[in-house]
């Protein structure tokens, strides 16, 4: 293949991974776990507002030193990645997927790169196209979550491992690529293995290398502060982080009741429920790796494997304990769609070189029907049937909370507060949160604003939509209950305060609310206050499909 041919297949596969990747990228609402960690990287502060999942800084009235140098549930990459983001652009989500955009390309490139040197160039441009309409590797690219990082992190490792043989001072690239891939996610940690399986087969020599150590050793010092975070919260309340004590199966009743995604079953369910899992969230790639798995299987029985294919091969086996271990949902099985991807590459590969026509009819098939599915669970808004979109879909859904969201940054964030509701007394360092003006409003003119909203919405949405501005800003949200509570005790209490304008955010039937439905008087006080007095609402936000979701009334004391 000419030179100019392999440029173009290159070019045209980014392209269309940057169209998957940027296409619609904002049209997800704030309703999934990249929001718990968003929420927290505006003001690089270890708060999740609710009292189930509380942290450090609740726990103690002048919180320790060591409660500053990680976050309670995971290390510190994440976050600090998100702050700079938002300091830098406002905190939007858009802005912050558009950075783990850029990520996902620049590892569909590493992707090449790897496989290009274990395999050689034909399979690279194989995997290269497969993974550009991949629907895994697009999810993981258009969501702030950790799992790219991972992903990025460990395929920049392997790279710095390839250009480590030709110039030794790469294995301190390397080392602290491993380093920011686990303050990234523990589960990084895997890097280490697969490192060690790269040199094992390609470059023996470099495990002998003091370069390869003094790599550990500045990998280890970039991961001591959350070592050392682990051990003062041991020391003080007996319990290590979450995650760690989690896999321990400590006692950490005391601090955290709910522990959702923790709940991994058995070893045998995890077991059984690997590959229906997969399934249901990247059919397409079940359907390649599987076959392809069993090809390399027989090969490697029969010593048919090079050393290329057996790194391959290895490491698709490491991610299958791996996963095994901390459960198969869908954040982890995302970890082996770049590997997975490589394997599906080569055996088309071995095809190719016996039946050009199979090899030609597949590979067409294969990529449209990968494109298609992909297409439908990521940038569609609709649902298709379950074999052209997959449950990711509903990782995107447009519910109607970006419209609420859109409205209230017209309504908020030209203004601030001129009223704030006090604090409770473990939150009292919020205030110092809200004087750093993280959210840059302390120059707008003010406003006596008191938000009501009805407390029947998605708990996450709620997080990013009125729990962001609650305690980054100190404007006055409060639950329509907690309205009513107030006003029965001390009607006059508000308007003492010198709050005169007021908006209520109500929902209906059709409101997204994630499964969590409280007891709640707020369709009582909607019908009382606004229905019976024949008060139109002042603002009706439609979710895609039309219907009205949110209702908007804005009144007096």
């Amino acid at each position: 293949m000419s030179k100019r041919a392999r440029v173009l297949i290159i070019a045209g596969c980014l392209v269309v991974a940057a169209f998957f990747l940027f296409f619609r990228l904002g049209k997800g609402d704030p309703v999934t776990d990249e929001v718990e960690l968003a929420f927290r990287s505006i003001g690089y502060m270890d708060f999740l507002a609710t009292p189930f999942q509380t942290t450090p800084l609740e726990w103690f009235s002048d919180a320790p030193w060591w409660t500053r140098l990680t976050f309670h549930d995971h290390p510190p990459v994440i976050f600090a990645l998100g702050y700079a983001v938002f300091q830098m652009f406002g905190d939007s989500l858009l802005a912050l997927r558009s950075v783990f955009a850029i990520l996902g390309l620049a590892s569909l490139w590493l992707v090449y790169q790897i496989s290009k040197k274990v395999l050689g160039e034909s399979v690279s441009l194989i995997a290269l196209a497969i993974a550009s309409v991949n629907t895994y590797l697009t999810w993981i690219g258009r969501i702030g979550l950790q799992e790219e990082l991972v992903i990025f992190f460990t395929l920049l490792s392997i790279w710095f491992l390839i250009k480590a043989e030709q110039n030794r001072l790469y294995f301190i690239f390397w080392g602290a690529g491993l380093g920011l891939g686990l303050l990234s996610k523990y589960t990084a940690g895997l890097i280490l293995p697969i490192s060690i399986l790269y040199l094992w087969y390609f470059n023996r020599a470099g495990l002998k290398q003091k370069y390869f150590y003094i790599a550990i050793g500045l990998t280890i010092l970039m991961f001591s502060p959350v070592l050392i975070y682990n051990i003062e919260m041991y020391r003080t309340v007996g319990h290590f982080d979450l995650q760690v004590s989690s896999f321990l199966g400590q006692d950490v009743s005391a601090h955290w009741q709910s522990l959702p995604g923790k709940e991994i079953g058995s070893l045998g369910e995890r077991l059984a429920s690997f590959y229906p899992n997969l399934w249901q969230n990247d059919r397409p790639l079940a359907l390649g790796l599987v076959p392809s798995l069993l090809i390399l299987f027989y090969l490697y029985a029969r010593g048919r494997l090079e050393k290329g294919e057996k790194f391959i091969f290895w490491t698709i086996v490491l991610y299958h304990l791996l996963i095994v271990v901390i459960g198969p949902s869908q954040r982890f099985l995302v970890m082996l769609a770049p590997w997975a991807v490589i394997a599906i590459a080569y055996v088309l590969y071995l095809i190719f070189k016996k039946r050009v026509r199979v090899f030609a009819a597949l590979a067409v098939v294969f990529l449209v029907y990968q494109g298609a599915y992909n297409f439908q669970t990521n940038l569609a808004y609709g649902e298709g049937s379950s074999w052209l979109g997959s449950t990711l879909h509903n990782e995107s859904a447009a519910y109607g909370y970006n419209e609420l969201e859109k409205y209230l940054r017209e309504l908020l964030d030209t203004k601030k507060p001129s009223v704030k509701l006090e604090l409770l007394s473990q939150h009292r360092f919020i205030e110092s949160v809200r004087d750093s003006d993280f959210r840059k409003i302390k120059n707008n003119p003010g406003a006596a604003t008191l938000i009501i909203y009805d407390p029947r919405v998605d708990q996450v949405a709620k997080l990013w939509l009125y729990d962001r501005r609650y305690y980054y800003d100190g404007w006055p949200f409060v639950s329509a209950d907690e309205f009513l509570q107030v006003q029965q005790v001390a009607p006059q209490y508000f308007s003492d305060l010198g709050i005169s304008d007021l908006y209520y955010i109500a929902t209906t039937p059709e409101t997204f609310a994630g499964g969590y439905m409280p007891q709640s008087g707020a369709e009582e006080f909607e019908q009382n206050t606004f229905v019976n007095q024949r008060i139109k609402a002042e603002k009706e936000i439609p979710d895609r499909a039309g219907q009205i979701v949110f209702r908007i009334y804005h009144f007096g004391l």
